[in-house]
């Protein structure tokens, strides 16, 4: 999986993803939670889909309000 901050307007968003020519799955973690929260499920659907795990903003590595 490939990990990079991107911009959106001018804030970053950290974002982890995999794609393919497969459906995506986002997952997105609860309040107070990271990305890193998904390591032990990713795998399980890596094969199958794209898979697109950001950092809500002001979480993890993506930039605060």
């Amino acid at each position: 999986m490939i990990e990079e901050m991107i911009k959106l307007d001018h804030i970053g968003i950290n974002v982890r993803y995999s794609l393919n020519d497969k459906s995506a799955v986002l997952f997105l973690h609860f309040s107070g939670g990271n990305l890193n929260m998904w390591e032990g499920i990713l795998p399980q659907f890596e094969n199958e889909y794209s898979i697109i795990v950001p950092d809500l903003r002001g979480h993890g590595k993506s930039d605060k309000p």
